[in-house]
């Protein structure tokens, strides 16, 4: 092994044996074996100054002469690297130095022309500031120390493997290659510098700043960091697996492929990102914001979100099997294909959002799934699967649109299945995979109010009897006087629609963390909003996303113990409110107007898809709620006039009901047609009792008047008024003849 640079001169005393250097060594930065003795130390190769036994970068300062200029000196240095080989190797050392101040901006007046690294392992630099030339274009600060560096220009490799850097300013570089890992960082910023590679893997950092940078490769796995900005960045492929953050802001950044699996970051922004593959599998963030960002490709499997905001993304692909999401907002955000098997959803409102296919199998909604005019333009699944109290769950789907779905059951408790004011289309309501049908009453658990119905057919949906409800479609579960006010739907979706705001609101009073006054609103309509008074670090954008998060430990793991009691504890504590001072939704006292507007799709949907009893049974119900609402206006009538025109209607109405089941029942036209012949029968008898002396024949009078129309005229009889009443039932008799041909009629071809 060599051990000193030329044979002609002097050389400096100093040596450095890396196995015993202040710094831990790295692998990627040890020193050639060339360079060290046998005995594996490193010797200076440069002379030392004149009256000393050491060279000036082996000097303390105390001991430098007062006219020293560092710089001055290292560019002698560099002239003697000029003639290539080892020795310039050699002599491009600067192994274990200690340097003030170093100022390269203006070059060294040297072409070295050689690829060996301008050296500075486990050295000690206050400063250094240095313009890429042929002799520096290398640089090497592995296991060193440097307080500032400032760099500018082309570089073809930086590496400081392990070493300790204060304030690092490489905003006006070009780096090949940026290797600094295992390293720590006070401060770096990349500004719009433009990097082929960095590799910061199991460094350690107070704030990277990469606002406007290019970057082809970033290798930040296992990185630490307080603050990593990159605002307007472009990563082509970034890796920060299990890195740590507090904050982490990449506002409008472009991303090819992103790898963030298990990474952990307090406060993280990805608001106006696009990525084109973004991996976070077993990630979990206290607060994140992604509104409006663009992610073709998203895997958040096992991710853990404290509260986080999705607000008008786009994202194509998205898997959140697994997940925990607290307080989440999906509004407006346009999905083709979204996987949330298994996840637990405690707050997370998806109102307007847009789905190609859903998967919602096995989903912790923790009371409730806000997917409030929502639309589902080809198919969804959704069957919740509580893991803690509430065993039901209400799935709210009020204004949405499902071309097709499968709507189910859990087998630890009823799902309420609202669609008030939904289009429904292919969609079937099935039985919880235990086939415990709970007494046939799934139709109790399903609402459609003012519900559009394309080509949604009840036979469909085996756990559908609409027999069991009379065809009753609108209301759910009421308790009546003496039952248990929890068997009531209203009170119960009450305190579904509460319990996510209410656990996250526990959640934060008890870790210390301020919080505003949680909502008390419908959950359903609160839109994700946050139970906390504070904002992420979005301040940069203007944006407010949910209030930060307290810590990362408080964000909690569903997987343990600790989760399930606090949601048992939440769920008790939500009970011992009366539940009727909680806002809920009205699923028993719908207005007229809205009740026969529902039966009037409803009867109209059958009728698309031939379900001719359904749309029988539906015209009723619709011509019931008309009678209804012309009582209330014959009420709300503002002259005595208007209020005879409603009374009227209701009348003619009620007529029709109870003679014919407007114009669908047969039986009840034979049965008018029975009581209208025996009342006149009496009639007949009651005015004149000696007419006939058989009262039979007051009721073959009867009937012979009664189908006079049909057989032939009506009977002689000698008193007038008898004659005339006879004359009357004639008439009466030829309505409901006929109303009856038209009633059996409309049922056979129904």
């Amino acid at each position: 092994m060599s051990s000193s640079g030329g044979p002609s001169e002097r050389e400096c005393t100093f040596s450095l044996d890396p196995s015993r250097a202040s710094h831990h060594n790295h692998p990627d930065s040890d020193l050639p074996d060339d360079d060290l003795t046998d005995a594996g130390v490193w010797k200076c190769p440069h002379p030392p100054l004149e009256g000393r036994d050491r060279c000036l970068a082996h000097l303390e300062p105390a001991e430098r002469p007062d006219d020293t200029d560092e710089t001055a000196w290292l560019r002698e240095r560099l002239e003697s690297a000029a003639g290539g080989g080892a020795e310039s190797r050699r002599r491009k050392q600067f192994v274990g130095g200690r340097f003030e101040g170093l100022d390269l901006t203006g070059g060294v007046g040297v072409e070295t022309n050689d690829t060996y690294p301008l050296d500075f392992r486990y050295a000690d630099v206050d400063h250094l500031a240095c313009a890429a030339t042929d002799a520096t274009d290398r640089l090497e600060f592995g296991m060193a120390t440097v307080d500032e560096l400032r760099l500018e220009g082309t570089f073809d490799a930086v590496r400081a493997h392990a070493a300790a850097l204060g304030d690092c300013d490489l905003e006006h570089a070009t780096i090949k290659l940026l290797d600094w890992r295992d390293a720590s960082v006070d401060a770096l910023a990349l500004g719009s510098a433009d990097v082929d590679t960095v590799d910061l893997r199991n460094a350690t950092a107070g704030t990277i700043d990469c606002d406007g940078a290019t970057i082809d490769r970033g290798r930040f796995d296992f990185l630490r960091a307080d603050r990593v900005r990159g605002v307007h960045a472009t990563f082509d492929v970034v890796d920060f697996d299990s890195a740590t953050f507090d904050r982490i802001n990449v506002y409008y950044a472009d991303i090819g492929e992103g790898d963030f699996r298990g990474v952990r970051a307090n406060d993280a922004v990805f608001k106006g990102a696009a990525f084109d593959g973004a991996y976070f599998n077993g990630a979990v963030f206290g607060v994140s914001n992604w509104i409006g960002a663009d992610v073709a490709s998203g895997h958040f499997r096992d991710a853990r979100f404290d509260q986080v905001s999705f607000f008008k993304a786009d994202i194509p692909s998205a898997g959140f099997e697994n997940a925990y999401l607290g307080l989440a907002n999906f509004q407006n955000v346009t999905f083709e294909k979204a996987d949330f098997e298994n996840a637990t959803l405690e707050h997370a409102v998806f109102r307007g959002a847009t789905f190609r296919t859903a998967d919602f199998t096995g989903v912790d909604c923790a009371g409730a799934l806000n997917l409030k005019e929502t639309t589902f333009a080809d198919d969804v699944t959704i069957r919740p699967s509580p893991t803690a109290p509430p065993t039901e769950t209400l799935v709210d789907l009020a204004g949405s649109e499902i071309a097709t779905g499968t709507f189910g059951q859990s087998d630890r408790g009823w799902v309420f299945y609202d669609l008030a004011d939904a289009t429904v289309g292919h969609v079937t309501f099935e039985h919880a995979d235990d086939g415990d049908d709970r007494d046939g009453e799934l139709i109790r658990h399903v609402r459609f109010l003012r519900t559009r119905f394309e080509h949604f057919d009840f036979r469909d949906s085996d756990g559908i009897d609409l027999k069991r409800t009379n065809y009753d479609i609108h209301s759910m579960y009421r308790a009546d006087d003496g039952d248990d006010p929890e068997r009531d739907a209203e009170n119960r979706a009450g305190q579904l629609l509460q319990y996510g705001l209410h656990l996250a609101s526990r959640r934060v009073r008890s870790n210390g963390a301020p919080t505003g006054e949680a909502s008390t609103g419908d959950r359903t309509s609160t839109g994700g909003a946050s139970t906390d008074n504070r904002t992420s670090s979005s301040e940069d954008d203007g944006v407010t996303v949910p209030g930060a998060a307290f810590t990362l430990e408080a964000v909690p793991d569903p997987d343990t113990e600790s989760y399930a009691q606090d949601r048992v504890a939440a769920w008790n504590s939500l009970l011992e409110i009366d539940p009727e001072t909680l806002p809920t939704p009205n699923y028993h006292d719908q207005p007229a107007r809205d009740l026969e507007y529902t039966y009037l799709l409803a009867k109209n949907g059958a009728n698309v898809i031939n379900d001719n009893e359904s749309a029988s049974r539906f015209f009723v119900r619709e011509m019931l709620q008309r009678r209804r609402q012309y009582l209330d206006l014959a009420r709300e009538a503002d002259s005595n006039r208007r209020r005879l025109g409603h009374l009227i209607d209701y009348v003619e109405n009620w007529i029709i009901g109870t003679t014919s089941g407007y114009g669908e029942s047969p039986a009840r036209v034979i049965a008018t047609s029975a009581v209208t012949i025996g009342v006149f029968s009496v009639l007949f008898y009651a005015l004149e009792p000696g007419l006939y002396d058989d009262p039979l024949q007051f009721g073959v009078l009867s009937i012979g008047s009664f189908v006079s129309f049909i057989i032939g005229g009506v009977t002689d009889v000698p008193d007038p008024l008898i004659s005339l009443l006879s004359q009357v039932q004639a008439f009466i008799g030829a309505f409901f003849i006929a109303l009856f041909v038209f009633t059996l009629t409309r049922s056979i071809h129904r």
